[in-house]
């Protein structure tokens, strides 16, 4: 991310993380009036998650940085109803290849927010999160990604 980027109310920690991820955001952007359907009902889709949605990570291929390597893609993901039954304004904001979608609260204002793991196949009884920084920092930025990627 270049210094004048907007930082769209996220902390100087996942700021961090997203530059060490070669993450950038694209010039112009700006955060708009855009209103989400959640199953606590409609939110406004937070600067924050615009501002994480729109991050370009063209410098490679996101992998957990764990002994798994999945591939990762941040910039939404359609989550199903029935795997979180817990009725709180529920946004996906990417998966990984392995098992997990990454979903997040649109009405948690923390400058760190939580993220939570939904198994995808429904195997927990409820998410287990960790602030958007520690997930941010469990990931590696491998090489450049591979001509199916692009």
């Amino acid at each position: 991310m270049s210094g004048e980027a907007p930082a769209g109310g996220l902390s100087k920690d996942v700021l961090r993380q997203i530059e060490r991820l070669g993450g950038v955001v694209p010039d112009g952007f700006v955060p708009r009036e855009r209103v989400m359907a959640t199953p606590a009902g409609p939110r406004q889709l937070p600067p924050w998650v615009q501002l994480l949605l729109a991050v370009r990570w063209n410098e490679g291929t996101l992998r957990t940085d764990d002994e798994f390597r999945w591939k990762v893609r941040l910039g939404g993901a359609e989550v199903e109803d029935e795997l979180i039954t817990e009725p709180r304004a529920w946004f996906g904001i990417g998966h990984n290849d392995g098992q997990f979608y990454y979903v997040v609260d649109l009405d948690d204002t923390a400058e760190d927010p939580q993220v939570y793991e939904v198994d995808h196949e429904g195997d927990e009884d409820s998410p287990c999160g960790d602030r958007l920084s520690t997930v941010l920092g469990g990931l590696a930025l491998v090489g450049p990604p591979p001509e199916a990627d692009r």
